[in-house]
Order: structure tokens, then C-alpha cells, then sequence
């Protein structure tokens, strides 16, 4: 009876333990988007002489160095997302993920520019929600095999991909912290500072973030009640 008592007691606890992250990051989520909705679209001139915050900016995508090219065709972009995975579980188990970034920046209609390093624009403090696709056999077939690991390299046959990208002379909305260094106006990433750039339109950000954090909390609220139930049964129901 006692290991009994241990297992639900333990399990219970776990439960509501891995539920509080998950509460702060739907909480993080509800205030990100309050924020996108609530403030106004900052220009980026002004951002220099800002007090420390979030903001909302809007621009074009520009390059700041050499393009990247996609994994699967000629696409150029200055950053992408691909995701390889089995399409049988039979063949290989693990799906392979691959983030690339360069620098690059972006200016409104007067060429005034907010830079983003590569190692911010692949930070896991910043989330993007920009074009996708799914990529054909075909293409996964031709795929330029040498910038993939060794092992999937002969494997593609049996695969699935997903591509994101952000390409040059996108319209995108950025709501972030930034930093005026050396004279450049940067977006910054941390634990405390994420950022979210969306090549889609405000409300579709809105209803994408209204779902990520439905989604987020809806599992947080039954982790959180599965260990509370099983501490009352602990507690109460097996004492009786």
C-alpha cells in the first residue's frame, strides 16, 4: 500500500510541477500578443532615442550580406527552417532539423534599417511565423545531399519535409526589444526579451497567437488538474 501512496503522491507532484512552466508560457503568450494588439507600430528613427520596452515595428526585409539558398530548389533567403522527417517509422525514427540564418536588416521607405545578427534570428527566444511549404518527393530526391548529415543522405526516399523561409523584400512585423549599438539600431534576444517576426498580416498573428496560446494552456490546465486530482485521492479518497 505504501509504494502505492508513493507512486500517486510522486506522480501528483509531477504533474503540477511541469504544468507551472507551462502556465508562464501561456501567460507569456497572452501578454505578447495584448502587446501586439494594444501598441502602436513604433517608427523605426525613433527607436534610438526609446526608453527600454517592447515595441512594434513594421518594414522590409533587405540583406546584409550573402543570401542563403534553400536545401531543396534556388530559393534565396536570408532565413530558414527545414524539418525532414520519416514518412514510416519503419525506416529511421528520428527527424532531422535544420535552422539557418545570415545578417540581415529592415528598413521602411526611407532606408532607415533595425539590424538582426544570425545568432539572434536563430535564438531560441525568437519564434517566427513566416511562408511554408511542404516539400514533394521530388524535390526531397534532388536535394543538395551534401549539406544534409550522412546518415539521411540516402534515406530521402522515404521522407517527408517542411520548409520556412524569409526571403528579401518581405513585408513583416517585428515586436521585440531592441538596442542602439555602434550607431545601429539591433533587435536583442533573451529569456526576458523574445521576440516574434510574422510575415503575416496583424490579425492573422492575433488568431495564430489567440491558437498557440489556447493550445498552451488547455495543456497546462489538465496537467495542473490531473495532479491535483490524484493528491486528493491521496490525500482524502484513500484515507477513508
Amino acid at each position: 500500500m505504501e509504494w502505492i501512496t508513493a507512486v500517486i503522491g510522486l506522480s501528483g507532484t509531477l504533474f503540477i510541477t511541469y504544468s507551472i512552466p507551462l502556465i508562464i508560457r501561456a501567460l507569456n503568450i497572452w501578454k505578447l500578443r495584448k502587446d501586439y494588439i494594444n501598441l502602436p507600430v513604433t517608427p523605426i528613427y525613433a527607436l534610438k532615442n526609446a526608453a527600454e520596452g517592447r515595441y512594434v515595428i513594421k518594414g522590409v526585409t533587405a540583406e546584409s550580406g550573402d543570401s542563403l539558398s534553400s536545401l531543396f530548389d534556388d530559393t534565396k533567403g536570408v532565413f530558414f527552417r527545414t524539418k525532414i522527417y520519416p514518412r514510416t517509422r519503419k525506416k529511421f525514427a528520428k527527424s532531422w532539423l535544420d535552422k539557418r540564418a545570415i545578417n540581415f536588416k529592415i528598413k521602411d521607405k526611407k532606408n532607415r534599417c533595425v539590424y538582426i545578427n544570425a545568432e539572434t534570428a536563430l535564438s531560441e527566444y525568437g519564434r517566427f511565423l513566416i511562408f511554408h511549404r511542404e516539400i514533394q518527393q521530388s524535390f526531397l530526391v534532388f536535394a543538395k545531399k551534401e549539406l544534409l548529415p550522412e546518415r539521411w543522405r540516402d534515406k530521402l526516399e522515404y521522407a517527408c519535409a517542411l520548409e520556412e523561409y524569409l526571403t528579401v523584400g518581405k513585408s513583416i512585423s517585428i515586436i521585440g526589444h531592441f538596442k542602439t549599438i555602434n550607431g545601429k539600431i539591433e533587435l536583442v534576444a533573451s529569456k526576458n526579451k523574445p521576440f516574434v517576426i510574422a510575415e503575416c498580416s496583424d490579425e492573422a498573428f492575433a488568431l495564430l497567437h489567440l491558437r498557440f496560446f489556447v493550445r498552451i494552456a488547455l495543456l497546462a490546465l489538465s496537467m495542473a488538474l490531473t495532479g491535483l486530482l490524484q493528491l486528493y485521492m491521496l490525500f482524502f479518497a484513500m484515507q477513508n
